[in-house]
């Protein structure tokens, strides 16, 4: 996966990116288990693994909560592309200067309000991609030791 206008990769070898169910399970992006894929002798290693998918995103969700919450202008959606990308770059920045140096960030007074999980329609993205995307999260099975029954997902 290029990074955008450049010929420099997105993401190293062995890197992926973890997504939520709004996504399509794809080699790079790692989705939990939907509803649906929850059957089987594995049933019990999916519900482990969609608990450890969920730990490990809630720590970038929650940056993302704090940037949301420093910078209001980032809900704004419907700006020209450009101006957009440009004002998301300019708030990522600011805010990592003020987290580094411990700026003062008052949580009460910028909280999100309470946003319900949306209901998510079910992506695709291929035979091809999803197939690889399941051989993927397989094995990061493996090297989370979970068990794992092979071909039965």
């Amino acid at each position: 996966m290029l990074n955008p206008g450049s010929s420099q990769p997105l993401l190293e070898d062995g890197e992926f990116i973890l997504g939520d169910a709004g996504f399509a399970l794809a080699p790079f992006l790692i989705t939990p288990f939907r509803g649906a894929d929850m059957h089987g002798p594995n049933v019990a290693s999916m519900r482990w693994f969609n608990h450890l998918h969920a730990k490990m995103r809630v720590v970038v969700e929650s940056a993302f909560g704090r940037l949301k919450g420093r910078w209001h202008v980032l809900r704004i959606t419907n700006a020209h592309p450009t101006l957009a990308a440009s004002v998301q770059e300019l708030c990522v920045l600011l805010h990592n200067f003020l987290e580094e140096r411990n700026g003062a960030y008052d949580e009460e007074a910028w909280a999100d309000s309470e946003e319900e999980e949306p209901a998510y329609a079910e992506p695709d993205c291929g035979d091809a991609v999803s197939s690889a995307g399941t051989q993927r999260r397989t094995e990061l099975f493996k090297a989370l030791r979970l068990p794992w029954v092979a071909n039965a997902e």
